[in-house]
């Protein structure tokens, strides 16, 4: 197989996110959307229970640090169960 030819950059990714009702769905969004890079968060509660909310969160910029993004949502109580979708843009086009 062929080795990816230029820098990929991330520009959107799309998470299954399991957290506990605080921080509100706001407060990550606002704390996701400050991270180097991110331009835009989108989260919407698919379900919610007793103590949890399920959660699709949206992350749109330019070269979007996944790690960054795993770690806010851990320190604020919250599992990433899957990456639904992902986009990458070639920084040079050979």
């Amino acid at each position: 197989m062929d080795e990816p030819s230029g820098k990929q950059l991330l520009t959107t990714i799309t998470l299954d996110i399991l957290k506990p009702h605080e921080p509100s769905i706001l407060d990550l969004a606002e704390k996701v959307n400050a991270l180097k890079g991110v331009k835009k968060v989108i989260i919407n509660i698919s379900e919610v229970d007793a103590e949890t909310e399920t959660i699709k969160m949206s992350v749109i910029g330019n070269n979007i640090n996944f790690q960054e993004i795993k770690r806010t949502i851990e320190e604020n109580g919250g599992a990433i169960h899957s990456i639904d979708h992902v986009s990458l843009e070639k920084l040079n086009s050979s």
